[in-house]
């Protein structure tokens, strides 16, 4: 499958002290993403030398109505965007300067038992020119305290 349609080439996650992390950069939209878009979101976890499922999963028929909605996984990013819902048109730029998410460890309730090695998956369905693209990102992920 492959990678969205994204480019994040100058687009960071740092983390603060204290716990709290900033995003910095651009994210510019490269293709449409149009209503619906159908996400499935799932994780491994590197447990005893193997990576099993990790058991934090979500999929959406359409995350568009949701992109604003603060118990969702993406809430963080999307809340702190300039254009706020669908749809997102080919050419379309986020910036980001050191913009403070907080602490997403503590906005989710993250439990100790999340530090470690992890995996998130991000597949994406969306319709161009009446045909379902399909796009996956993988992102490894450590956690060291939560």
């Amino acid at each position: 499958m492959p990678l969205p349609a994204l480019d994040i080439s100058t687009f960071q996650i740092l983390h603060q002290d204290g716990g709290t992390s900033v995003f910095n950069g651009t994210i510019k939209f490269l293709k449409d993403y149009i209503s619906p878009i159908k996400l499935h979101f799932y994780t491994e976890k590197h447990e005893r030398g193997e990576w099993i499922a990790g058991g934090l999963s979500r999929f959406t028929m359409d995350m568009c109505p949701l992109l604003q909605v603060p118990h969702e996984l993406w809430y963080p990013m999307t809340s702190k965007m300039s254009q706020k819902h669908c749809p997102y048109i080919a050419g379309h730029e986020e910036h980001f300067n050191m913009v403070n998410i907080g602490n997403i460890a503590a906005y989710f309730r993250v439990p100790e038992s999340f530090v470690g090695d992890w995996k998130f998956y991000f597949e994406v369905t969306v319709l161009r020119k009446g045909l379902p693209a399909y796009e996956c990102l993988m992102a490894p992920v450590t956690a060291v305290d939560v």
